[in-house]
């Protein structure tokens, strides 16, 4: 029904439609670290909703906004790739106790303590990402020792032989592959008539009202 939110599932789950890029978004959700559901795969909100009354009331105004895992995904990705580029100096635990001990009163050392603090999260978040995507990368992408020899492919012992130039080059493959798509445009500029639709799926859910 019209009133009804839409619905893709994964493929292989027991409801259909299914999405046409399931394992694409399934490997990128595991690369963001989004977990992703079957009834939330690929849907939309309801927002302004009014209902009858009556004691069963039925939708009789409201705006579906799409709401498809792959751009949400998409987005946290291009996010996190810019983080995996930055470049950041964590001061070790002696620069910082000794600046903290040459700052001058109180308010000194506290706003030296925040600033390493956003450091160190930001520091933190960074290598906590390129870790998730090393094991991702690894079980998805390379061959092992164990596998059968194969002289056109590198095998790999373990996830530690993968540089970060190796993963993050991986990773923003697969970003561009999921980005055609949604065609997400991540400029805060860019005026998104598709409301956050994957506007390159002809299964995805767009805008859409009920008067």
């Amino acid at each position: 029904m019209f009133s009804e939110k839409y619905h893709n599932y994964p493929e292989g789950y027991e409801k259909t439609p299914w999405c046409p890029s399931t394992q694409l978004v399934q490997i990128c959700a595991s690369l963001a670290g989004v977990e992703l559901t079957p009834e939330t795969f690929c849907t939309e909100t309801l927002e302004d909703a009014r209902y009858s009354d009556g004691a069963i009331p039925w939708l009789k105004e409201g705006k579906f906004y799409p709401k498809p895992s792959c751009v949400k995904v998409n987005r946290m990705l291009l996010q996190q790739i810019d983080l995996a580029k930055t470049e950041i100096n964590l001061p070790s635990d002696n620069e910082i106790t000794l600046k903290i001990e040459y700052a001058t009163g109180l308010k000194a050392k506290l706003k030296t303590l925040e600033s390493y603090k956003k450091v160190k999260d930001m520091h933190d978040a960074r290598e906590s990402t390129i870790n998730r995507w090393r094991n991702v990368i690894f079980e998805t992408c390379c061959t092992t020792t164990s596998d059968e020899k194969n002289v056109h492919f590198r095998q790999f012992e373990s996830a530690d032989e993968l540089t970060e130039e190796e993963i993050t080059d991986k990773v923003t493959k697969f970003t561009e592959a999921l980005n055609k798509i949604t065609k997400y445009n991540p400029d805060p500029w860019f005026l998104d008539l598709g409301l956050g639709a994957a506007k390159n799926c002809p299964q995805s859910p767009m805008p859409r009202s009920i008067r």
